[in-house]
């Protein structure tokens, strides 16, 4: 009865499939099936005593669905899914007590959609859902313990719009919308708190206007929002903190105000 699964089967490419094994005791499932690329489904496994599963499904690209599994315990959930590129939905599995999202869902590019997860917990987002070039909306999901939304969503360039989530803590915003070309409207979230924006909306070619964001703390404005090429109007904001604004507006050539 062995507790840790770490690397088991991580990089065999040749599985086709996976049985249905004793796995209730087992809390470590970091790596046990990275880079089983040939791997199609996968069982409903026992996972209620789990706590880390960072890297544990990475690449493995021939998934095409996945399971309800019991995820409730656990913390570390890091580039669980990254580059599963077969995936095309995902289930509302239970991440109440996780704290590191950290690209679990990275570079999921079929992915169309994504569930109201639980992510109050959740402390690290860097590149969650970077280049989910699928999803075209984007649930409001509660991120209010997190300081740092660096390339969350970057380059998920099919978006269409994007829901008012609490980022009131947030002091990082870097790349976090980088390239989403197809959103064609931004909403007013709280940036109080926000330091560092650099290319955080570059890019994002379909924003027309841009509403009037607290950047009174901001410090670094760098290529912020440039290649916005359809922004019409820009709001006056605070950037008398900055210490970078180089490029911040370049290549917005129809802003007229």
């Amino acid at each position: 009865n062995t507790t840790n699964f770490n690397n088991y089967w991580s990089g065999m490419g040749e599985l086709t499939s996976f049985p249905l094994i004793n796995t209730s005791s087992v809390t470590d499932f970091t790596y046990s099936w990275r880079q089983c690329t040939s791997l199609t489904s996968f069982p409903l496994i026992d996972t209620s005593s789990g706590t880390g599963m960072s890297n544990t499904w990475r690449q493995c690209s021939g998934l095409t669905s996945f399971p309800l599994i019991d995820t409730s315990s656990v913390t570390n959930l890091g580039y669980a899914w990254y580059a599963c590129i077969g995936l095309t939905s995902f289930p509302a599995i239970d991440t109440s007590s996780n704290i590191y999202f950290s690209g679990a869902w990275g570079s999921c590019n079929s992915l169309t959609s994504f569930p109201l997860i639980d992510a109050s917990n959740g402390t690290a987002f860097y590149q969650t859902w970077r280049n989910c070039v699928s999803l075209t909306s984007f649930p409001l999901i509660d991120m209010s313990n997190t300081t740092s939304l660096s390339s969350t969503w970057r380059n998920c360039n099919s978006l269409t719009s994007f829901p008012l989530i609490n980022t009131s803590i947030v002091r990082f915003f870097n790349y976090s919308w980088d390239t989403n070309r197809a959103l064609t409207s931004f909403p007013l979230i709280n940036t109080s708190s926000g330091e560092e924006f650099n290319n955080t909306w570059y890019a994002c070619i379909g924003l027309t206007s841009f509403p009037a964001i607290n950047t009174s703390s901001g410090t670094s404005f760098t290529q912020t929002w440039r290649n916005c090429t359809s922004l019409t109007s820009f709001p006056l904001i605070d950037t008398s903190s900055a210490t970078g604004l180089s490029s911040t507006w370049r290549s917005c050539s129809s802003l007229t105000s």
